[in-house]
């Protein structure tokens, strides 16, 4: 029996273009801003009809390097990816997943077999239609290059095509997140075609593999410059308005251009002038002087990253000792830290140690909060020495002035040393190359730091509550925890396993979360209807006149 689920360096490449005879019309409803969001002014929402044409010109922090979404968990690759790229199941503002690519599913009696029909009329940017193939390859691939991915390969018996547009899951024990696996943001579960899914590998994918099915395609890739992504004429909408990433999205503007602009003052200034119409990086400190310019809107997102300093559990490490790991907890100061990094208060409160943002319940947890409010830099002190953390032993940071709050975060941390008498070097990278020495050169780092997102869809998308991610962080009673979550056949057993994660969370601290970070997302007062569940969603955004 099967019990029916149903949803409410320089080169430069540019991409052939799909040209087809008959451009399909746009069945998508515009996707409304996901709530105004705490803080929010100007007028992101608009109150006319959409007006279709146009380039929106962004400006972003960096090069991303890469747009595989799958395999790189990076905001900048994000941030395009997500406008190009789509998975089967993608989370909804409310946190619940809906179908995309999926046209529903069905779970046996058991929990082991998932049978998921596809959509009809899907295709890719090359013009290929979705096929159940296309599927099996993608899922295969996600199962190599991304964290979640390779938590559900170790409950995974197979992934077949059963026909073209059928494609059944079979796991060797249940697996309660599966669906939200699937629908994860980070690390994502795309779906490309088969060809490019078995070329690409283990390896990042190149440029010219670039292929989703979303509303938006590449257009041209110029390394340390720009990417431009345009409209993609045959896009299948759903009509359905779920918010979040899930659900309709219609392609107002023609063409979205990301230009790569470090600073974050340029970035404010392009804004101003009408060189850029959305900026990722206007530091927080402006927000008070810019709230209620007229020529900009100024919103705070509705989710964002939790600002986390993450640890080296790796054997040459101090940070392998928990009384280190609980030394630098006791150590820094939470809300001076937020203060200094952070901006104002309406990015970063409340304060809380939570591992997801208050709006994500069935993943919220207060659990080992007094840990976290711990701050007593002499016992701090104390625990250093036990751990034989001395002034001759420097501990090494690792931080990036691509995003400006982690540094601060690394001059902050690397003060406290200091007043109690420790050492720190700190080294500055920008984020890939900072993110790819954490992984390839794992005893050359004792600390950094980097945000996970607030709103995971299952523990086993937290990315360093896994030994796949850096740090190496490994823990019998994690693992145990995160098994047991999966055997939940109800939100009230997978929520007691919750409480029991946050806990370890705190009795182990694989990481230190600092506090929520919500986005500050400025753009000029000429774009309406910019989402804010999360930054740089531009389907259903338009440019008025």
């Amino acid at each position: 029996m099967r019990t029916r689920r149903s949803f409410q360096a320089q080169r430069s490449y540019r991409l052939p273009r799909v040209r087809l005879a008959a451009a399909g019309t746009l069945l998508a409803l515009g996707l409304a801003a996901c709530g105004s969001g705490e803080g929010s002014t100007g007028n992101a929402e608009g109150s006319s009809t959409p007006v279709d044409g146009g380039t929106l010109i962004a400006a972003l922090a960096g090069d991303p390097q890469t747009l595989d979404v799958a395999q790189n968990s990076g905001a900048l690759t994000i941030y395009v990816g997500q406008n190009v790229f789509e998975q089967l199941f993608q989370f909804d503002e409310t946190l619940n997943p809906r179908p995309m690519l999926a046209e529903d599913y069905t779970m046996s009696e058991d929990g082991l077999t998932y049978t998921i029909p596809l959509r009809e009329g899907v295709t890719f940017h090359n013009g290929e239609p979705m096929t159940a193939a296309d599927v099996v390859a993608s899922l295969e691939r996600w199962q190599l290059v991304s964290g979640p991915g390779k938590l559900v390969a170790a409950d995974l018996e197979s992934i077949t095509a059963t026909d073209d547009s059928t494609v059944e899951i079979v796991l060797t024990q249940p697996r309660y997140s599966l669906i939200s696996d699937l629908a994860a943001y980070v690390q994502a579960a795309i779906i490309v075609p088969a060809e490019i899914a078995e070329a690409a590998g283990d390896q990042p994918m190149s440029d010219e593999q670039i292929i989703g099915t979303g509303p938006y395609q590449l257009a041209e890739y110029t390394h340390g410059q720009r990417i431009l992504l345009e409209k993609y004429p045959e896009y299948a909408a759903l009509e359905e308005d779920w918010g979040g990433f899930a659900g309709a999205k219609e392609a107002h503007v023609d063409n979205i251009e990301f230009r790569f602009v470090a600073d974050p003052t340029q970035q404010l200034n392009g804004l101003r002038t009408g060189q850029f119409h959305w900026a990722q990086s206007v530091s927080p400190d402006q927000y008070e002087a810019i709230k209620d310019d007229p020529a900009l809107n100024v919103q705070v997102t509705d989710t964002g990253l939790i600002n986390t300093v993450l640890l080296n559990h790796n054997a040459e490490s101090p940070f392998s000792d928990v009384r280190a790991r609980q030394a630098m907890n006791m150590l820094i100061d939470k809300e001076a830290m937020s203060t200094a990094a952070f901006g104002p208060e309406v990015l970063w409160t409340p304060l809380s140690g939570a591992m997801v943002f208050p709006i994500n319940e069935p993943m919220y947890s207060e659990a080992g909060s007094d840990v976290y409010e711990t701050y007593d830099p002499e016992q701090a002190k104390e625990l250093f020495t036990e751990a034989g953390v001395t002034a001759d032993t420097p501990i090494r940071i690792a931080t990036t002035q691509t995003y400006e709050k982690y540094y601060q975060m690394a001059v902050v941390i690397q003060a406290q040393l200091e007043e109690i008498g420790l050492t720190a070097q700190v080294e500055v990278f920008d984020f890939p190359t900072m993110i790819d020495r954490l992984t390839s050169e794992p005893t050359s780092w004792h600390l950094s730091m980097t945000g996970f997102s607030g709103i995971p869809g299952a523990p086993s998308q937290i990315n360093y509550l896994t030994p796949t991610w850096p740090g190496e962080y490994r823990s019998e009673t994690m693992d145990g925890l995160l098994a047991e979550y999966n055997r939940a056949t109800n939100a009230d057993e997978a929520y007691e396993v919750v409480e029991q994660i946050q806990q370890t969370i705190w009795d182990e601290i694989p990481v230190i979360s600092i506090s929520p970070s919500k986005t500050l997302q400025v753009s000029s007062s000429k774009v309406q209807d910019l989402a804010t569940f999360r930054p740089a969603v531009f389907w259903g955004t338009y440019l008025s006149q």
